[in-house]
């Protein structure tokens, strides 16, 4: 069994290797006792099921089993997660949607948000990066990460607090990973009403990914990147977007809050578990499917408080050039 204590905000058992979302960061080597979520990879009793916030899922193909997931206590201390073997080896990706969905449910529950965002701290300011996949900020967070007095606080994830305090979450990265852009038309029903939600909330268009195709390469330590940054106040967030026309703006905090919903969002719901999983949960409880996004923009309303806000278009080698006229 293996410990994680993310920032003494969270602390998480699991008996199996979960990247990126559990990364060998927090990994700690005394036994915790006082666990907010306990991970388990095997077989399981599914009893129990009656509860109000306990939720079985299951899927055979002719009579074998592809997927079994049960996720018990979800409002209680600590909240127990079990899957098989078959899986994670099977839906891997969708596996580690929803074990990040999981946390992001418990980090809500304690006045955390976790944001499908790259970060860095400079001269003690925190400085965040959002946008969709591929949209530049890996390369911008790890281009920053090699100067002196630069802290990497995460590439993919980071932990944001109600009060604006930034929180780094060093994921580990696949090296050699492509996404691959997929015709529409090939696209399943799933994948477009989610995309039509997104443009009819947000006014955006995500882009589009074949999620098939992220199975090779190896893993990669960000503290093999820079040095990882200590926790620091927000100071401010930047949505990227590649554009052939260089510029930056300002916008108000509202603007913002909804871009970091929609990207982080995306980021989670793709997984078709996690779909099954909250629809379940909230039919179960009688509870508004809305109440995921709510809570994110109760967290995000006070976090913003204090921070500037700005829309970056630019080549990605050009990002930095633009943003360092707003330092």
């Amino acid at each position: 069994m293996d410990y994680f204590n993310i920032h003494n905000i969270l602390k998480v058992a699991s008996n199996t290797e979960v990247l990126p979302i559990l990364p060998p960061y927090f990994k700690v080597q005394n036994e915790i006792s006082d666990l907010d979520l306990y991970i388990q990879e095997g077989s399981f009793n599914c009893g129990g099921n009656e509860k109000s916030d306990h939720i079985f899922i299951a899927s055979n193909f002719f009579g074998i089993p592809t997927y079994r997931i049960m996720v018990k206590g979800l409002f209680e201390t600590p909240t127990k997660l079990f899957f098989s073997s078959m899986t994670k080896k099977l839906f891997r990706l969708s596996l580690c949607g929803l074990i990040t969905s999981v946390l992001q449910i418990k980090l809500l529950q304690k006045g955390y948000i976790l944001l499908h965002a790259a970060g860095s701290k400079i001269n003690n300011r925190g400085m965040v990066f959002s946008g969709w996949p591929e949209s530049g900020k890996t390369s911008l967070a790890f281009k920053l990460a090699k100067e002196k007095n630069v802290g990497l606080l995460g590439d993919e994830y980071l932990i944001l607090s109600k009060d604006g305090t930034v929180f780094a979450y060093p994921s580990p990265m696949k090296a050699g990973i492509s996404t691959k852009n997929v015709n529409l038309d090939k696209l399943d029903v799933m994948e477009l009403k989610i995309r039509k939600i997104f443009q009819k909330l947000y006014g955006l268009s995500p882009p589009l990914f074949s999620l098939l195709s992220v199975e090779d390469g190896k893993w990669i330590d960000p503290q093999e990147v820079g040095k990882i940054g200590t926790n620091v106040r927000l100071d401010s967030i930047y949505f990227l977007s590649p554009s052939r026309e260089d510029h930056i703006k300002q916008i108000d905090k509202k603007k913002m809050i909804n871009k970091l919903i929609a990207v982080t969002l995306w980021f989670f719901f793709p997984y078709g578990l996690f779909w099954e999983f909250y629809l379940r949960y909230c039919m179960k409880n009688n509870i508004n499917t809305e109440l995921f996004q709510r809570e994110m923009r109760d967290v995000l309303n006070l976090a913003l408080n204090n921070a500037r806000y700005f829309e970056v278009a630019s080549n990605k080698k050009s990002f930095w050039n633009l943003i360092k006229q707003t330092l």
